[in-house]
């Protein structure tokens, strides 16, 4: 149990948690079905927006979430919310208006994607995580999600920089990764700056000069804000220095590799590899120093020729497409791969 000087560095009780949903009824069944499991559920405040459908295509869907939460018990949580939207807000207001509903301007929440499945200590790793860093200036955050293709054998915690699936954060960590990522994502980086990425995530500086190219949909709310979406979130904190407390063995399950996400196409192998994979269930968890694993470390648990190959590959895109964006500038390379691509076809 988590004692009233605990409290007052959570902001409330314990953290609430912002489900936004629309259509998909048997994820979003599933997901609050694992916060029914999870220690603390019953101190546990949750908060539901269902948008409304932006064509028929939605429509059953829709009917099903909205008949369900209308007719589930929720007593084993402290309280519901459930908001109906009247017209369609899209994915990104969907989740502000969950956002405005939290009481305090530095107030933490969790956010789960109706995709996401839970492990029984889910509730009290986040709650027990927030207690024991929220007092350092770095801490930015707690993710219950990895995606290690090699897990490894005891349970421990490291610093990382994604806050993806599963997560706490605060929402003064939300209003810095938007003004920041205005900054961030106007015009590429300074190559100092640039290389310090590449040679922290690959993978992410490939994403990064992909944005400046193609300019994707993903990125932008209603308003044509930068959205605070993982990647942004990622490049944010990566250049606040900041961190995000991970478990090295998942405790959360991305479920929405099926095709029924907004943003991800159907994956037959993560799908699988989701759906197999084990989640820590155990009630208590080590924050001490002794059970914390540096990132490098970790890294080098997980290279394979694979990910050596994916690493090299994503290296040499990012550094092509940051130098001929020096060289020709965004504009130019987009219209030239925009005409190249209508040429194929």
């Amino acid at each position: 149990m988590i004692d009233n000087d605990q409290k007052t560095k959570l902001r409330y009780d314990y953290v609430p948690v912002l489900i936004p949903t629309l259509n998909r009824y048997n994820h979003l069944k599933e997901c609050i079905e694992s916060l029914e499991k999870c220690l603390y559920a019953n101190e546990t405040e949750i908060f539901i927006s269902v948008d409304y459908p932006p064509d028929c295509n939605y429509s059953e869907g829709h009917s099903k979430v909205t008949e369900y939460l209308k007719t589930k018990d929720f007593s084993c949580f402290k309280d519901v919310h459930l908001f109906f939207q009247e017209r369609n807000l899209g994915a990104y207001d969907n989740l502000y208006f969950l956002e405005e509903k939290m009481p305090y301007e530095d107030q933490w929440f969790i956010l789960l994607e109706d995709d996401v499945v839970v492990s029984k200590g889910y509730l009290a790793f986040v709650n027990n995580a927030i207690i024991r860093f929220a007092d350092d200036e770095n801490f930015a955050g707690v993710c219950g999600y990895n995606c290690l293709r090699t897990a490894l054998d005891t349970q421990r915690w490291y610093k990382g920089k994604n806050l993806s699936y599963g997560s706490a954060l605060n929402l003064s960590v939300i209003n810095m990764v938007k003004e920041d990522a205005s900054v961030l994502y106007q015009k590429p980086i300074r190559l100092t700056d640039f290389v310090e990425l590449l040679n922290f995530s690959p993978i992410d500086a490939r994403v990064y000069m992909d944005y400046f190219i193609y300019k994707p949909k993903l990125y932008f709310d209603r308003n044509y804000n930068i959205a605070p979406i993982d990647y942004v979130i990622h490049n944010v904190l990566f250049f606040r220095e900041k961190y995000v407390v991970t478990p090295t063995i998942s405790m959360v399950r991305n479920m929405g590799n099926d095709g029924t996400g907004l943003h991800s196409d159907y994956d037959s192998k993560l799908s699988e590899f989701e759906k197999a994979k084990e989640i820590d269930d155990s009630l208590c968890f080590d924050f001490s120093s002794g059970s914390c694993i540096e990132r490098k470390k970790l890294a080098l648990t997980q290279k394979t020729v694979k990910t050596i190959k994916s690493d090299f590959e994503n290296t040499i895109q990012a550094v092509t497409k940051y130098m001929l964006i020096s060289i020709v500038g965004e504009d130019e390379l987009r219209k030239y791969i925009t005409n190249k691509s209508k040429r194929k076809k």
